[in-house]
């Protein structure tokens, strides 16, 4: 009897497992999706305001990498994101002349409300993402 209880509960737990797993690919694939369709809209767009802001060519760049890459999407690259893009991203904003400067603290606010989610999700892995490069206090984000 005990046997049969020890192999019942053998089972259960490894399906426990099994199904977690099975989730985790299917988040992992659907996060994928999301981000290859962000992509589509978002790297097209940078491409254009490039043309008018030259000083977004290294986070052109980036963004363009990482999307090529989105079909390989890691805990890897999104540690590297959260540790070195996106502080970029934010210095760029920072820094572009056709960003109204009243405009600039709700896209920092964003980028790092997006850095926030990766990092509790790298967290959530148990990984331990890049250390974050601070960004500048908003004040010098708003021109103040």
């Amino acid at each position: 009897m005990k046997r049969i209880l020890i192999l019942g509960l053998a089972i259960a737990l490894g399906a426990c497992s099994t199904a977690q797993q099975q989730t985790a690919q299917q988040d992992a694939a659907k996060a994928q999706q999301i981000i290859a369709n962000g992509c589509l809209i978002v790297q097209p767009t940078l491409e254009s305001v490039q043309v008018i802001d030259p000083a977004l060519t290294p986070f052109v760049v980036a963004n363009g990498a990482f999307c090529a890459a989105v079909s390989n999407v890691n805990v890897t690259s999104l540690s590297t994101m959260v540790g070195t893009s996106i502080p970029q991203a934010e210095k760029l904003v920072q820094s572009s002349t056709l960003i109204p400067a009243d405009q600039k603290p709700i896209i920092i606010g964003s980028l790092t409300a997006f850095q926030v989610a990766l990092s509790s999700a790298l967290v959530v892995f148990n990984q331990a993402p890049v250390t974050p490069v601070a960004p500048a206090p908003a004040s010098a984000a708003s021109g103040v």
